[in-house]
């Protein structure tokens, strides 16, 4: 006989195991991320990273994302925005709906909605990389060449073999700072 059955018919109560949750998922994927050897390694823990957080989403948020990526395609910026605001009505606690929204605001031209979108995604996770990646480059765009280096050098205390890391910190310092004397 099974162990589990065993219990039950000797009278125990069955044990509720309960599914792991986002946070089981990542914190791994994090620490491994922090780790990782090399660009290759990082580029897949970062996309098993993405799949977590968007897992997470109910399958009416990711409908509506969806929607919204095909309507940026399509330079409806203004649609994507009201799509991803209403996805966030029904999600408010989801980081990565908040990123989303940034991104869709940035490409409408409204980076200051876009910069406290990424404020809303990374003070529901610090460590969304996305987030700072993006904040990174929004922050930049404006010319806060600061302010995209400090969001770059908190991605790479999280994620230090991203695509570019090291050149692109080089050249934000440049660019912040001036040349080295």
């Amino acid at each position: 006989m099974r162990p589990f059955l065993l219990g039950l018919a000797l009278g125990a109560a069955p044990v509720a195991v309960a599914a792991p949750t986002v946070e089981d998922k990542a914190a791994p994927l994090l620490d491994r991320l922090a780790h990782a050897p090399d660009t290759g390694s990082a580029r897949d823990l970062e996309a098993q990273l993405l799949a977590v957080w968007t897992d997470r989403l109910s399958p009416t948020a990711r409908l509506m994302t969806r929607r919204a990526e095909r309507e940026i395609g399509d330079h409806r910026y203004g649609d994507a925005v009201a799509d991803l605001n209403d996805t966030l009505a029904m999600q408010p606690g989801e980081s990565e709906l908040w990123r989303r929204l940034a991104l869709a605001q940035a490409e409408a031209g409204d980076d200051d909605a876009a910069i406290r979108s990424l404020g809303g995604a990374l003070s529901r996770e610090p460590r969304n990389i996305f987030a700072w990646r993006d904040l990174s480059m929004i922050e930049e765009s404006r010319h806060d060449d600061a302010a995209a280096l400090r969001a770059w050098q908190k991605l790479l205390e999280l994620d230090p073999k991203t695509d570019g890391a090291q050149a692109r910190a080089k050249a934000l310092d440049l660019k912040a700072n001036g040349a080295p004397t």
